[in-house]
């Protein structure tokens, strides 16, 4: 009988120095999903919609959003997601095809879309994407509330903001370190936030507000409704 030449106390030796040498920086971004270097970033968030005279007899609509033939989720009004999607080329539409956009997602990338969605008096529901700069897009996300999870249909959909977004970087993203002025004003309106959603911001917020003459006329200028010139004027009346 042959005896093995095999030292055992070798053996053990050699399986502890595997099991505790280092993996690569490269190994861990491309083998782990959470790297913010291993997928790209798509937000999507939807301001309002245009439903035309057959808006009178709908439910309030919320668009759906399909990559790749793929539904990924849908959004009510005043509501984002994101998508974490693999980097390279995807088809994006919201509705109908009609509306398909072509993307080459960079490892990393964040991309923000807006997603409009237009109901004719006559003929189909149509969806409409609109790429945004990322301080916009980033200044939307902020303020806008996360989807509902019942309106999320694709496991790499998520409301979570990513990690690499710091505490700092998201309060200066919505405006929290400065106080609310009457162009901020006239931004969100322009940017289709409605009434309640800038009484809001107003309520909450600390203000700057001179409602001088000049403040007044770019208000009229821009269309902002009475009720929200009231709401500046009582707050630059209280001081708040």
């Amino acid at each position: 009988m042959t005896r093995s030449t095999k030292n055992p106390t070798f053996v053990l030796t050699v399986a502890v120095a595997l099991l505790m040498s280092p993996v690569t920086s490269s190994q861990n971004e491309e083998t782990s999903p959470s790297s913010p270097h291993s997928e790209a970033f798509v937000f999507f968030y939807h301001l309002g919609f245009d439903l035309g005279f057959q808006g009178v007899f709908m439910v309030t609509p919320r668009p759906s959003i399909f990559c790749d033939g793929r539904l990924l989720g849908k959004l009510k009004k005043g509501n984002y997601f994101l998508a974490r999607l693999s980097p390279g080329k995807h088809t994006i539409y919201a509705v109908h095809k009609d509306s398909s956009m072509e993307f080459d997602l960079e490892p990393g990338g964040e991309y923000f879309i807006r997603v409009e969605f237009k109901l004719p008096s006559f003929g189909k529901a149509k969806g409409t994407l609109a790429v945004t700069s990322a301080d916009r897009g980033r200044e939307m996300v902020s303020r806008l509330a996360p989807a509902e999870s019942k309106l999320i249909k694709d496991p790499r959909v998520t409301t979570t903001i990513p990690d690499h977004w710091g505490a700092a970087e998201l309060k200066q993203a919505s405006g929290q370190d400065k106080p609310l002025t009457t162009a901020d004003v006239i931004a969100l309106h322009q940017a289709g936030f409605g009434d309640e959603f800038i009484l809001e911001q107003i309520r909450n917020s600390r203000t700057a507000f001179r409602m001088d003459d000049a403040d007044l006329a770019e208000l009229r200028k821009a269309n902002v409704s009475q009720t929200v010139v009231d709401a500046m004027t009582k707050a630059q009346a209280e001081g708040k």
